[in-house]
């Protein structure tokens, strides 16, 4: 095989691995055991995320019910709001929960929520007020991690735009074979 084959197959591997590679971890809340280590978690990924769904951890005990309507919501520089985290209400039950995209439920929080933090870059933001008293002095804590204002191209983009630099290669090295 000549390297020209060699090139178009392995530009072909990528393209295909593109959609999976795009798949990115959009927004996790982690709780953590007082020796460091993940106790409960619940994530969700760019494709699958829902700004219709509320996205919890069902544990009892793990959360401060008088944190209820103390929500953190995440501010897009724009002022818009992103996330919002903290003790929220599905069917009467309270949980630690987060919702990607503000937008489907403030009211499940009690409000639009009381603590307003900038989104920025993104990155992980303490979550530990949320959890239960006798747990926090236990020493257990949590974060909520949102990957901000990052933009993952969509895989059509990057599969168009793989598509034309392979025909502008081609196009290339067959007008300095002739």
């Amino acid at each position: 095989m000549n390297r020209w084959m060699i090139g178009t197959l392995l530009a072909s591997v990528m393209i295909v691995a593109l959609p999976a590679i795009a798949d990115t971890l959009s927004d996790s809340l982690t709780v953590f055991d007082p020796a460091g280590n993940v106790a409960y978690s619940i994530s969700v990924t760019e494709a699958l995320e829902d700004p219709n769904e509320i996205y919890f951890i069902n544990v009892s005990g793990l959360i401060d019910p008088n944190q209820y309507a103390n929500a953190t919501t995440l501010v897009e520089p724009d002022g818009s709001y992103s996330d919002i985290f903290g003790v929220g209400s599905i069917n009467g039950t309270l949980y630690l929960s987060f919702n990607s995209d503000i937008e489907g439920f403030p009211a499940a929080y009690g409000s639009q929520g009381a603590i307003f933090l900038p989104e920025g870059q993104g990155g992980v933001f303490d979550a530990t007020m949320y959890l239960d008293p006798g747990l926090q002095a236990q020493g257990f804590t949590a974060q909520f991690f949102s990957d901000g204002d990052v933009v993952v191209p969509e895989p059509g983009t990057l599969t168009l735009l793989a598509t034309g630099l392979l025909g502008t290669l081609g196009s290339i090295r067959k007008r300095f074979r002739l």
